[in-house]
């Protein structure tokens, strides 16, 4: 099964099984100092994974637009139809197979950057719940 072909929990479960974010966001009493070191280090990892992701998308994005530029002037210029913009926009545009391909690759990237986009957060957050803990802790909490 290729990605085309894969859905989004399909893929979700992938990343998840790949970078198993719940379980670098856990952390006890008896791990703690662990995690603390590993935290900066785990945030600049996802946080390149997500540039890197995010930069694949405007890719995409970019793609899209020239391939659209590329079928309306087929639609304008070269059909046997004598086909209006708006008729092209409007009714050929969005049945274009090649469109409707660019957009698939495009909403699973993006299901992917969110994805990474989530981890940068919660792991950040993690550094902030560890303190708290901390801190309560000090305190007899």
């Amino acid at each position: 099964m290729d990605d085309q072909e894969k859905t989004d929990d399909e893929i979700l479960q992938e990343l998840h099984t790949k970078h198993p974010i719940d379980e670098l966001v856990k952390f006890s009493e008896y791990n703690i100092q662990e995690k603390l070191e590993q935290n900066t280090y785990q945030i600049i990892k996802f946080k390149e994974l997500f540039i890197k992701e995010k930069n694949n998308l405007d890719k995409m994005i970019s793609l899209k637009e020239r391939i659209i530029g590329e079928r309306f002037d087929f639609y304008r210029f070269h059909s046997d139809k004598d086909l209006r913009p708006n008729e092209i926009i409007q009714y050929y545009l969005p049945k274009d197979l090649k469109i409707i391909q660019i957009n698939k690759l495009i909403r699973k990237q993006q299901l992917v950057v969110s994805f990474f986009e989530m981890c940068v957060d919660a792991i950040s957050r993690l550094g902030w719940a560890m303190k708290s803990w901390l801190d309560s802790n000090r305190m007899g909490l």
